[in-house]
């Protein structure tokens, strides 16, 4: 993004605040009625080319419902990952810091980020999960495991879908939610669905502005964040056979860093305090869907058009590094088609066409760059017997700048009824293709390599979940591997020039990952998360920033007749192996690889209904002022606490 793009980004705010007041005057002209929304209950939106039913799904997931993310006072996508089988979350800075996610031992940019559908555009950094809040979130999807027969690129470790609320038929209804707290933070929300017989919609604005914490932890300037985003979801029903679907999302946001010193010594001097240090940027994503059934729905086509774009401007006070800018979009046009067979529809067979068009400019390019792909995916899902459940498929992704690529998958669950055990488990192939500044970017001692290979995995999961004493206890363990070939390191040329390239040898993932659900009496659930990782590269050296021992405990808490609610966030990380930037060579670049402490953060969450309508509530994080390291060098969250108060027709 250029300086001027970054005026662009500014004259946008205007419109955003528009479209919040816009919303709420909608609020004020609707009838009320307490119609429920549509549910999802059942159905797993991102289980194949098209949905699927959770109770046979193959492969290991987790869905995180807005009821929990209420209950437990989530305000961001971070705080909601920190306790799924697998994940390790790791945050850089402050409020807005880069936040990554890597699942089963992989790297940050090998998990495929959707909302409502939508890939991000963000595709150099890798997706920053700081910048998405968690108000208008109907549920988060999540799938491990290799995915990109369904989804392509990027979806090589598993793919997280967030799903933004949708309105209601037959009825209206509206909500706002206010919350300040000791950062000091302050946020508001509003939502409003509606909808009658054929048709429905939502539309929703939220704004967080948070001063945040000192990231280089020597009791500087806060480094906060500011983030407003508003959304609509519109659903049509223009005929019986004939459903439209149209999103809009847009965020707008501002968040403050430190500076960093690059081989200034060690890990203390590698963060540095420095004011009106900012990264500004804006998020954009639509998209316009349609589904027509014929025989009976028994064939459902859906064509579809998808567009992205994010745009930053990076600015930072002389003496520490010049301001940058970048933009980034994304288009996908294509078609889904899926035809149901069988005694009540057990098979199905669906297929896929589709066109990605990719664009990427920088001040480290001295052009836009541009990459093509068209896609032909078919699967196969059905129940072969009323047990056993299967599900398979291939894809082809022809690619205009590398080479082209084939990936496939297999999965299968199996139910022994008699004793509630459920088998499962799935095998396939993930890639994810270079990034435009691996492909063609220069700056400083770095020279992108137009010849990289995607790099692509072939993993495994299997895994067994038994149901005890009518679903008052579920235990599911997963054991999981995989192995990455073709993975993009970097060499040294002449001069001390790093340049991307596609390393020899495998490097290896291999673990296992726990989920204990335990409903001892009514109201209470206890929920517990383990997992082992063992991730090492082609050399046989332990990855970085993936602990090998990490999990945790949630309990919930419900009483005086559903009225309130208490909970507890138990986070653990294990001790873990990340690189000294500070302590970096300023001759060879190399960091130094050393040991960072283990961690147990709790967090606290409860709330009251006060009345039918009214709902106070409150969060702690970080009750014990836990230091925990998940990026070297940058300090973590200090002890925060919220109140806030919910209101709802």
């Amino acid at each position: 993004m250029t300086i001027q793009d970054k005026h662009l980004v500014d004259r946008s705010r205007p419109w955003l605040s528009a479209s919040i007041g816009a919303a709420a005057l909608i609020a004020t002209g609707l009838p009320v009625n307490a119609q429920a929304p549509v549910e999802l209950d059942g159905i797993l939106v991102t289980g194949g080319l098209t949905p699927v039913q959770t109770k046979s799904f193959g492969r290991a997931t987790t869905v995180i419902t807005s009821e929990e993310l209420t209950q437990r006072g989530i305000k961001t996508l971070p705080e909601a990952l920190r306790l799924v089988p697998g994940f390790a979350v790791a945050k850089s800075g402050g409020v807005g810091g880069l936040t990554e996610v890597r699942i089963r031992g992989s790297e940050a940019n090998h998990v495929l980020v959707l909302i409502d559908g939508i890939e991000a555009a963000n595709m150099e950094r890798g997706f920053n999960f700081a910048n998405v809040t968690a108000d208008e979130i109907e549920r988060i999807e999540v799938v491990r495991g290799p995915q990109s027969v369904f989804f392509g690129s990027a979806a090589l470790a598993g793919v997280i879908n967030i799903i933004t609320k949708r309105g209601i038929r037959n009825g209206a209804r509206a909500g706002a939610t206010a919350e300040a707290g000791t950062a000091p933070a302050k946020s508001f929300s509003a939502l409003v669905q509606a909808g009658n017989a054929r048709m429905d919609f939502a539309v929703s604005g939220s704004h967080r502005d948070d001063e945040g914490w000192d990231a280089s932890g020597d009791g500087g300037e806060k480094d906060g964040g500011v983030n407003t985003t508003v959304s609509t979801k519109v659903t049509a029903d223009i005929t019986s056979a004939l459903r439209l679907q149209g999103i809009l999302r847009l965020t707008d946001r501002k968040n403050e860093f430190d500076a960093t010193a690059f081989a200034c010594g060690n890990a203390d001097c590698y963060v540095r305090d420095a004011g009106n240090t900012f990264e500004e940027g804006r998020d954009q994503y639509a998209a316009l869907m349609a589904t027509y059934k014929m025989l009976d729905g028994a064939l459902v086509h859906s064509p579809f058009f998808h567009y992205s774009d994010t745009e930053n401007f990076n600015n930072t006070p002389q003496g520490f590094s010049s301001s940058s800018s970048d933009k980034a979009d994304k288009r996908r046009y294509g078609y889904k088609v899926a035809f149901s067979f069988g005694g009540s529809r057990q098979h199905t067979l669906a297929g896929l066409v589709e066109k990605k068009k990719e664009s990427f400019t920088s001040n480290n390019f001295s052009d836009e760059a541009k990459r093509e792909q068209t896609s032909f995916a078919a699967e196969y899902r059905g129940f072969l017997t009323p047990e056993l459940f299967v599900q398979g498929g291939v894809r082809k992704d022809n690619n205009s700048t590398f080479e082209d690529f084939t990936t496939w998958t297999a999965s299968a669950s199996y139910l022994f009824e008699a004793t509630n055990t459920r088998f499962h488990g799935s095998v396939g192939k993930g890639i994810v293709n270079p990034s435009f500044t691996e492909q063609f970017g220069f700056f400083g001692n770095f020279i992108g390599n137009p010849d990289l290979l995607p790099e692509e995995s072939l993993g495994w999961d299997a895994g067994v979940e038994q149901t005890l004493f009518g679903g008052a206890l579920v235990v599911d363990a997963t054991f999981f591997k995989a192995d990455l070939t073709n993975e993009i390191g970097s060499r040294t040329l002449p001069g001390f020039i790093s340049q991307p390239i596609n390393r020899t040898g495998e490097s290896e993932r291999k673990g296992v990952e726990v989920q204990i659900t335990l409903k001892p009496i009514q109201g209470l659930t206890v929920t517990g998360v383990y997992t082992y990782v063992d991730s090492t590269d082609a050399d046989g050296l332990i990855e970085a920033r993936r602990p090998k021992h990490s999990g945790g405990i949630k309990t919930a808490y419900t009483f005086l007749r559903g009225k309130a609610h208490i909970g507890v966030d138990v986070t653990y990380k294990g001790e873990d192996r990340q690189p000294d930037f500070g302590a970096a060579s300023p001759v060879t670049f190399i960091s130094p690889i050393v040991t960072v402490d283990d961690s147990v953060v709790v967090d606290l969450n409860g709330s009251y209904q006060l009345t039918e309508s009214v709902k106070v509530y409150g969060v702690v994080n970080n009750l014990f002022d836990q230091e925990s390291t998940e990026a070297l060098g940058f300090a973590s969250r200090p002890t925060t606490a919220y109140l806030g108060v919910k209101v709802g027709y």
